[in-house]
């Protein structure tokens, strides 16, 4: 009896033994040609369309098709990569002709009223009886005027 619980024991080694061999050899073979499919991808550069893998007998078939399109997808991201970082440099440079124009216009109205200040200050002076009043007008038309100008601008 214990001679045939080994003999048993023994058959079903061989057989697990020779149905892992064989699943092996599949493996084997399946990993030779994804390895070679991975490599010409490599040395070929990026195709904007990959070929479809040949479908194997031991992989299941949707694996493939969604290799294939892994592939599609990843090309697409990086090209979308490249494509916002060149939109966001540009936008940084159009931001920065925009703020360089605004500062530009704000120093423009900033002289206009200065000019218009100092215009306006002979015809204070006509009006006025005492001459060190005008003198007085004049220093406090130039000290708003700087102070206008010094002061800080909120940016945007």
């Amino acid at each position: 009896m214990f001679n045939a619980i080994l003999a048993e024991h023994a058959a079903k080694q061989a057989a697990l033994r020779e149905e892992n061999e064989r699943a092996r050899r599949a493996a084997a073979s399946a990993l030779a040609g994804v390895t070679e499919e991975l490599a010409s991808a490599v040395n070929d550069g990026e195709r904007p369309r990959p070929a479809p893998l040949p479908p194997a007998p031991h992989v299941a078939p949707g694996v493939a098709e969604v290799f294939n399109t892994q592939r599609v997808i990843e090309t697409s991201a990086r090209e979308l990569q490249q494509q916002a970082a060149q939109f966001a440099k540009q936008t940084g440079r159009w931001c920065a002709l925009v703020s360089d124009f605004d500062r530009a216009l704000k120093e423009v109205g900033d002289f206009e009223n200065w000019v218009k200040v100092m215009e306006c200050a002979p015809a204070a002076r006509e009006g006025s009886h005492a001459p060190h009043a005008a003198a007085r007008w004049d220093m406090q038309a130039v000290a708003q005027s700087l102070e206008v100008a010094a002061a800080p601008r909120p940016e945007r």
